[in-house]
């Protein structure tokens, strides 16, 4: 049988020197738009994005990109690839549009193309007014910048981001994640973060790992749509308002999802299928209630 279009991924394990796993049995398809893998510190997003992008070879499993075997020809796959690492280096004593550049003659783009391209990404994200500027002075949301410019140098079909709000505040995030979304139209991109509200307004679906495994559904889905995480826990958020000093006690005797401190009070979130206090107020939930429901629960399924 024909491996499908865009990428498939089938029982792909790594499994390092030390014996520890890094990634076990994980499998999915994707063809277009905006990805999400989810998952705490540890979870396996670097290792399964470092195999992907060819990095690293699993110790079993394969990796199909438009019908072809990347890990026999990983050339195929890293034509068409861009790659955004948690950290990426630079050159300090270079400016912006000097190391796009350099990475853009690496990438093969030569003469006019490759200053057509340097110049319209510049102004894509967001350089125009620092490109010049040797990047040793730059702080962190405009080296994130840099980076995926960087990546796209090459018009990826396939878009790989490691840790998109790496060293950004939220505000920061949110502009870097859109326009990660704007690229990812006939286009696939796969964003690996901790935060699911990275990914929550520009995600198609969702891949949840914890512990190198992928957190299936009950009906054994790999991936799922935001919409199917918030229906898991519909009906069981509650608002509840409490003063700080009782915040380590509502914690140890209920599930809560978020804290939210206002001056001298906390609003926070707590998920029972009964209301936990006599003055919790129900409320819709949120993508990362959800998210803490599913990555706290065992076993490793999600109903």
């Amino acid at each position: 049988m024909a491996e499908p279009m865009g990428l498939a991924v089938k029982e792909l394990s790594k499994r390092y020197p030390s014996g520890a796993w890094g990634l076990q049995e994980t499998s999915f398809q994707w063809r277009q738009g905006v990805l999400g893998l989810v998952g705490p510190v540890g979870a396996g997003k670097t290792t399964l994005l470092r195999m992907l992008c060819t990095v690293i070879a699993p110790t079993h499993g394969s990796i199909h990109w438009n019908g072809r075997d990347a890990c026999r020809d990983p050339a195929h796959l890293r034509r068409t690839l861009g790659y955004l690492p948690q950290h990426l280096g630079v050159y300090p004593q270079a400016s912006a549009r000097e190391f796009l550049h350099y990475m853009a003659a690496l990438k093969g783009l030569r003469g006019r193309t490759r200053r057509s391209r340097v110049d319209t990404l510049i102004e894509r994200v967001g350089l125009l007014d620092s490109a010049h500027r040797k990047m040793g002075g730059y702080p962190s949301d405009l080296r994130r910048r840099v980076g995926l410019a960087q990546a796209l140098l090459n018009d990826p079909q396939l878009l790989l981001v490691d840790d998109p709000g790496a060293g950004l505040d939220l505000e920061e995030r949110s502009a870097f994640c859109a326009l990660i979304g704007d690229h990812a139209a006939h286009r696939l991109v796969i964003l690996a973060t901790r935060d699911v509200r990275d990914v929550s307004p520009i995600a198609s679906a969702i891949v949840l790992l914890k512990g190198g495994h992928v957190l299936r559904t009950a009906d054994g889905r790999e991936m799922c749509a935001p919409s199917d995480l918030l229906a898991m826990v519909r009906g069981m958020v509650w608002s509840v308002v409490v003063s700080a000093d009782r915040l380590v006690e509502m914690r140890r005797k209920h599930f809560v999802s978020s804290v939210d401190r206002q001056s001298g009070q906390v609003r926070l979130h707590v998920i029972a299928p009964e209301q936990p206090v006599a003055d919790a107020v129900p409320v819709s939930p949120t993508l990362e209630d959800a998210y803490a429901y599913c990555i706290h629960r065992d076993p490793l399924e999600i109903s």
